[in-house]
């Protein structure tokens, strides 16, 4: 403290007496604060042996005292902290003198040869798993967090930043970022989060591109001091891999039969195997890498040898021969079932291999996922493709009503896309599809689900036919742009992908990282079967034609639409946009309770006028027909993966359309019990009260258990009053305004139970009402059959590619013209 700190003896004082109560202890050392000499600044602790002893013998002193500078040394390993609050202490890299202060200590320029020369492991004799265990003790274990998530994603950001700085001449000229320089606790983790975004993109594969650093400010503070001083790239990777051994067997080895074989056991082995440049080395039982890394430093050598080259202590971080990296990429592979242990195998993998890793996450012993077509000359996606993937932009205006398509992964659903029910879509303005030029979709692309949170939705696929409205991606979607056409159609593709070939490789690739996902790299990888051009149009033909009958749908579901204000006169009756009206007291909310301006938009009292000069029998309120009106809930605590009854919410209820193509499920027990009054029945109505408040259709053809959510209210009709009679007038521009009139908010609009009894509705002869009821229900099946056969068409497109692959293009067509046959259909093009 004298010698080398310079801190004058008056300051020093040894046993210094600690006031607990009434009980005394005494300190080893203490140096007093400059300005306030009876102030504690710096308490050293030097007879625990032990680190998490000497620890919480300084925790209890700097309570008693308020120090903010400690010390613990048993004589061979030595640590210095800061105290940030009674429960937290940061490390730091070492002591002020005594002219300086902790922030001079904390803003040092600091480059990797300064960290080479302070490597906490060797100054303080340490090892990465011993300071994992005391972030453990520390911080983590009541965090609230995945603790091998968060320290993977903090050691993945600090191999990237070391990695950085041994680029070119960086090594003595750049600051290392992984660093705690005395910047706020919420402006660290900004940092750490920017660093690891380009660790992402510099390493695919290994986190999910919308990852986030999941610890608090102080937390993540606490565990950066931690490991700012650690250097852990070395000559062999070494210091990595024995702390992802530590963290995969504390997270998940064991429990599933599974051990890791000791490292020098490895190299034992690779010694007696000799692996040469030439040959190929496969671990199909691979765990975090340990057989196939220990194998490329051995051929590394070999090679270093022959070209008269020497390994340094930062061979694992330096630039190699390109003969080391073609090995890695062309010659070393490893397989493992275990997610994390196949994570952290490919981040070895891809740090010596530069980028690049052959790690599967398989089941080496489930053949039955061997059994994929493969005599077949393939493309590589990548290869035949222009790959990109979009963003959510932070900026955007969630409630905005129109603008550029912003398609998210519910959109993509083995579908083609069109111009139909474009209102269901989230929009961004033209400025922000302008910052994201990229991605702007152009006809013909196909998009990928590369993030979903099942099997069942991750690699669904869609085609963006030449009538989409202009659209782009979020991060959770890839773009695929055939580069050029004249050898691969993108009908044809499209097909592959939505079939069992492309879902396959899809579900081999895809990682689950609390959801599924696959990085660029990974759908570059897919693999197409070279098939004949010409039936390639054949699928072109079928796509084509599935298009056709979706834009047919939509012409019908305009006049279904229309029907009832047409039949009545009011087809072409347009609304004031007009917006500002006068009201007094009495007439506002005096009769009606409401104070939101919007509820007396003129364009409402204009649609009441226009009501009643229809001259109905009468006008009635929606409750007069009805036996029944209530809406659903979500059971408390459910995963909605889980049941055997099919849960829909407002994004499945559409004008005169239900879609039941839903993966949400609740349990027969919620059916059966709480949720019992909503059990749907045919002639049931379903409107949506929330968010698109008015969507309203008929349920039909019901041959299965469905139930619904809050968001969703059922009508059920009084006996002889036809149902399609009130969806038609539900659905009209009418009632559409009607029913905005009853709802409230304007942000996310909420129609209650109670407003909807209340709505009001016109009643003319029944007889009349029946007719209307019939033409709008004929216009609702006419629509549902353009759809299905649209549908039928691409399930045809999908299984002849798939009987092109395990016959040929021959028997597939013939397959083809036989299911066409049947349905009655006839190409109408093949361009």
């Amino acid at each position: 403290m004298s010698d080398r700190l310079h801190y004058p003896l008056g300051r020093i004082q040894v046993e210094y007496g600690v006031n607990f109560g009434r009980e005394v202890k005494r300190a080893d050392i203490v140096v007093m604060d400059k300005d306030r000499p009876n102030t504690v600044y710096m308490l050293v602790e030097l007879k625990k042996p032990k680190l998490k002893d000497g620890k919480d013998q300084l925790r209890s002193y700097c309570n008693a005292t308020g120090a903010p500078i400690t010390v613990w040394t048993n004589g061979d390993q030595i640590s210095y902290y800061q105290r940030k609050d009674p429960n937290y202490f940061e490390d730091i890299p070492g002591l002020p003198n005594a002219n300086q202060t902790l922030a001079d200590i904390l803003q040092i320029k600091f480059t990797l040869e300064d960290l080479i020369a302070n490597d906490k492991l060797v100054k303080e004799n340490k090892s990465l798993k011993t300071l994992i265990e005391e972030m453990e003790d520390e911080v983590l274990a009541n965090a609230g967090v995945d603790v091998f998530e968060e320290l993977f994603k903090l050691i993945f950001t600090k191999l990237y930043d070391e990695w950085y700085s041994g680029q070119g001449n960086r090594r003595s000229t750049r600051s290392l970022e992984f660093r705690n320089t005395g910047q706020t606790e919420a402006a660290l983790k900004t940092k750490i989060q920017d660093l690891f975004d380009k660790a992402k993109k510099k390493w695919e594969g290994v986190f999910s591109e919308d990852a986030k650093i999941s610890l608090t400010p102080s937390h993540l503070s606490v565990c950066v001091s931690s490991l700012e001083n650690v250097k852990l790239f070395n000559s062999n990777l070494d210091v990595i891999d024995e702390a992802f051994e530590y963290l995969i067997n504390q997270s998940s080895k064991g429990e599933k039969g599974q051990f890791f074989t000791p490292r020098y056991v490895i190299d034992l082995c690779v010694k007696m195997l000799n692996p040469q440049e030439d040959e190929y080395m496969i671990d199909t039982a691979a765990g975090s890498s340990g057989f196939p890394v220990h194998t490329i430093f051995h051929v590394w050598r070999q090679i270093l040898n022959d070209e008269g080259l020497q390994a340094s202590h930062l061979f694992s971080l330096e630039d190699k021969p390109p003969r080391c990296k073609e090995y890695v990429e062309d010659k070393v592979f490893a397989i493992d079932f275990d997610e994390k242990a196949v994570r952290v195998a490919r981040t070895l993998n891809l740090i010596a291999g530069d980028g690049q890793t052959n790690v599967l996450h398989l089941n080496t012993l489930d053949y039955e996922l061997w059994d994929e077509v493969t005599e077949q000359e393939a493309w590589q996606l990548s290869q035949i493709c222009i790959i990109r993937s979009g963003t959510t932009p932070p900026d955007r205006d969630e409630n905005l009503k129109e603008g550029v398509v912003l398609l998210k992964t519910n959109d993509i659903r083995n579908n083609v896309l069109t111009n139909n029910n474009i209102e269901n879509y989230f929009f961004i303005d033209e400025t922000i599809n302008t910052r994201m030029k990229n991605t702007q979709l152009q006809a013909e692309d196909i998009l990928i689900n590369i993030v979903g949170a099942t099997t069942d939705v991750i690699g669904r696929a869609a085609f963006v036919s030449d009538d989409f409205p202009k659209a782009n991606i979020t991060q959770a979607m890839s773009l695929l742009r055939i580069k050029d056409r004249k050898f691969i159609d993108p009908c044809y593709l499209f097909s592959f992908l939505s079939g069992f070939y492309g879902n396959q490789q899809v579900r081999r690739i895809a990682r689950p990282t609390g959801q599924y996902n696959m990085n660029l790299v990974e759908v570059g990888s897919i693999k197409l079967p070279v098939i004949n051009f010409n039936f390639q149009r054949k699928i072109r033909g079928l796509v084509t034609q599935s298009r056709t009958l979706v834009e047919s749908s939509k012409k019908i579901y305009s006049e279904a639409e229309d029907l009832l204000l047409s039949e009545l006169g009011l087809k072409d009756w347009q609304h004031t946009e007009e917006t500002v009206a006068v009201k007094s007291f009495a007439e506002s909310f005096l009769s009606s309770g409401r104070l939101d301006s919007e509820h007396y938009n003129p364009k409402y009292d204009q649609a009441v006028e226009k009501l009643n000069s229809l001259n109905p029998i009468k006008i009635i309120h929606l409750e007069d027909i009805l036996i029944d009106i209530t809406n659903g809930h979500t059971p408390l605590r459910h995963d909605l993966s889980i049941g055997d009854v099919k849960f829909l919410t407002a994004e499945h209820i559409h004008d005169f359309k239900i879609n039941y193509e839903t993966q949400k499920r609740i349990l027969i027990s919620h059916h059966q019990t709480e949720l019992k009054r909503t059990h749907l029945n045919n002639g049931d109505i379903l409107i949506t009260i929330k968010g698109r408040v008015g969507n309203a259709a008929v349920v039909e053809n019901l041959n299965q258990l469905v139930n619904i959510n809050q968001d969703v209210a059922l009508l059920r009709l009084k006996f002889g009053f036809n149902p399609y009679y009130l969806v038609g007038f539900l659905n009209s521009q009418l009632g559409k305004l009607l029913i905005e009139k009853a709802s409230t908010g304007q942000i996310n609009p909420f129609l209650s139970l109670r407003a909807l009894r209340k709505l009001s509705i016109p009643i003319f002869a029944e007889s009349r009402m029946q007719e209307l009821g019939i033409l709008i229900k004929s216009k609702v099946e006419d629509f549902h059959q353009a759809e299905l056969k649209s549908k039928q068409l691409l399930e045809i497109a999908k299984t002849g590619v798939e009987r092109a692959i395990e016959t040929d293009e021959a028997t597939a067509t013939i397959w083809i013209n036989q299911q066409l046959e049947a349905l009655g259909i006839n190409l109408t093009t093949t361009t």
